[in-house]
């Protein structure tokens, strides 16, 4: 449940676009925008992020350093990005090491040989499943690496 404050701006951001597609319904002369329209959400915590992925429906994911990205398409150049903050809703685990080998002086100063830590996600069936049409979390597990 929103508090007051973010339910304001949730129905000015449902307000602001439904305003925009009327605009471009009543110029049917204009061009299309040359810019995607994006509207990106973002979970710092599991429930919220369990939440996100509930509604999402049907995506398709990715992953940076940081986060599980889902993407979800609209048509025309509408897009839904949904950012899950992995420290938040996955498990790390280290793996191995690498070495970085040694970088000798050029205009910055020389930096030695270091091994450097491997770790992965492991991330929830919960979290990860995709969403079919009718609400039912798919069942499949994607490993992403850090």
């Amino acid at each position: 449940m929103l508090d007051e404050r973010e339910q304001e701006r949730h129905d000015a951001y449902i307000r602001g676009l439904r305003e925009l597609a009327d605009w471009f319904e009543r110029h049917p002369d204009l061009p299309s925008p040359h810019a995607n329209t994006d509207a990106f959400l973002s979970a710092r915590d599991r429930e919220k992020a369990l939440l996100l992925v509930r509604a999402a429906g049907s995506v398709n994911k990715g992953s940076d350093d940081d986060d599980i990205i889902l993407h979800r398409e609209f048509g025309g150049n509408v897009r839904l990005r949904i950012y899950l903050e992995k420290k938040a809703t996955c498990t790390r685990r280290l793996v191995g090491t690498k070495v970085i080998p040694a970088r000798p002086e050029t205009i910055l100063p020389a930096t030695p040989e270091r091994e450097e830590e491997i770790f992965e996600w492991d991330c929830p069936d919960s979290l990860l499943g995709t969403l079919s049409s009718n609400g039912e979390a798919a069942q499949q597990e994607e490993h992403y690496e850090h």
